[in-house]
């Protein structure tokens, strides 16, 4: 019998009374579903609009012109007396997980009949719902028609009859300030000259709906210097921010005039975090290390496991939590300690998000979750967290052709905490661990180092093995060993 323990930490480590002569409460209002109206005959064309050329928003508004959407090319026994509105469902995606609706008039002259409205009115929804970047975006509409008038509304058709479901390409306003893409910090060390290096992105996706940038820096000597550049206008300086404290830790980063560089006097680690959105900036100690005490370990930090990290910003680990739980940026309870801003939230399937607040000490409101192993993922230039529930690890590999379906399931123990599965015949080869049958999240490595995603671990002959995943451990003795 070949036996595999695979120790982890990956760190894996509002009432009313009424008396007897007083009329009952009414019922509550409730918003009446539209009358269907099913006689009209009514056809519409897209022809072209939005299709061969992207329909530019803020240059139909700088000309005071509607977007035309599509031609109403017959409109047969409409009822008289009433107005033909469209109820246009807007999405980024085709399966319109998340959608917006927007109300697109009809208009009839002698030349004419067409579906338009105001540029203005399809760039708020785009901007509100879906993204603020200026790019050209790509929009998903379902058309529902209905007859309106002072009195009623008719849906035409049946509840779900939609006329058209069209795809159009728009480019949206363009925005006060032009952003770029990626930006650098310039500093220098005491007596050294101006270098720069690339500041990374906190949050994927546009730099127009989420401005914050990072930088972790080592400061060896008081004296250390610092200022922002769009990493394109390096050579030109154009667009070079300062703040207006030198000393201060932070507040509005200033482009221009009255901009100076700031400063860090304490020899440390330290992050430097800019928004480029809302033009603030801060400097906080960078942490090579996230701690998690409550729930499964108490405060006794001996115990406690940790969340690990590679950019100071994205602090990620597995680990089982019970009940309460909170993070410090220290092996105590007092000193940096992190805690639940406001409300969490949890989904249908058991995923707990919410905002964190940085206090002195553990006498805030700690963070709940059903007891159980979890992927936490932190993020403190966002200062928000996610506790992901990991429901099932399985093992596959070689033996089982990589197939997510027949991967084997280990038995949890110790508060899941603890995976392991007996007598499992393997073939020589790659293997890994997946987590609920699928790929999102795995974990892997080499003996000495099981991590998150890590690459795949390997055996050199076939036989049956004994295999232990173990997150109970911290991340820092996290090791495999190889009984005798």
């Amino acid at each position: 019998m070949k036996k595999l323990a695979l120790l982890c930490g990956v760190a894996l480590a509002l009432g009313f009374t009424s008396c007897d002569d007083e009329l009952p409460n009414p019922p509550g209002q409730s918003n009446p579903q539209p009358e269907i109206f099913d006689s009209a005959n009514l056809t519409l064309a897209q022809d072209g609009y939005g299709v061969d050329e992207a329909i530019n928003l803020q240059a139909l508004a700088e000309a005071g012109e509607k977007a035309v959407l599509a031609n109403i090319t017959e409109l047969t026994d409409f009822p008289e007396d009433y107005d033909l509105v469209f109820k246009v469902d807007m999405s980024t995606t085709e399966d319109f997980a998340k959608s917006v609706t927007i109300e697109v008039p009809a208009e009839f002259n002698e030349v004419d009949s067409v579906a338009s409205v105001a540029a203005s009115t399809i760039n708020t929804a785009i901007n509100e719902n879906f993204t603020k970047d200026p790019a050209q975006i790509t929009i998903y509409t379902r058309w529902a028609a209905y007859a309106v008038s002072d009195l009623s509304t008719m849906r035409l058709g049946s509840k779900d009859k939609l006329y058209a479901e069209y795809t159009y390409n728009f480019v949206p306003f363009t925005p006060d300030r032009i952003l770029s893409t990626a930006y650098s910090l310039k500093y220098k060390a005491a007596g050294a000259d101006w270098a720069y290096m690339d500041m990374t992105k906190a949050v994927e996706g546009s730099v127009y709906d989420n401005g914050l940038f990072t930088v972790q820096v080592d400061v060896l000597a008081p004296g250390f210097q610092w200022m922002v550049v769009p990493t394109a206008n390096i050579q030109s300086q154009e667009g070079l921010m300062g703040v207006e404290d030198a000393a201060a830790t932070g507040g509005p980063l200033i482009e221009g005039e009255g901009a100076v560089a700031g400063e860090i006097n304490n020899n440390s680690p330290y992050l430097i975090t800019i928004d480029v959105v809302n033009m603030t900036y801060k400097v906080t100690l960078a942490f090579e290390k996230l701690w998690v005490p409550g729930g499964a370990t108490g405060s006794s930090f001996s115990r406690v496991l940790n969340l690990a990290t590679t950019d100071y910003v994205t602090y990620t680990g597995t680990l089982s939590l019970v009940t309460n739980w909170y993070l410090t940026a220290q092996a105590s309870a007092t000193g940096i300690v992190f805690m639940l801003d406001g409300e969490q939230a949890e989904t249908e399937t058991g995923v707990y998000t919410g905002a964190l607040t940085q206090i002195g000490d553990a006498s805030g409101n700690k963070m709940t979750v059903k007891s159980g192993l979890y992927y936490l993922e932190v993020n403190l230039g966002t200062m928000t967290y996610k506790a992901s529930p990991v429901n099932m690890i399985s093992v596959i590999g070689a033996f089982n052709e990589w197939n997510t379906e027949t991967a084997v399931d280990m038995t949890p123990a110790s508060r899941n905490a603890k995976w392991s599965v007996k007598d499992l015949e393997m073939t020589a080869g790659e293997y890994k661990f997946c987590v609920d049958h699928a790929w999102t999240l795995s974990y892997g490595g080499d003996k000495d180092n099981i991590t998150q995603n890590g690459g795949n671990l390997e055996i050199e002959e076939d036989g049956k093995y004994d295999l232990t995943l173990d997150f109970s451990v911290p991340v820092s003795y996290t090791h495999l060993t190889l009984p005798t």
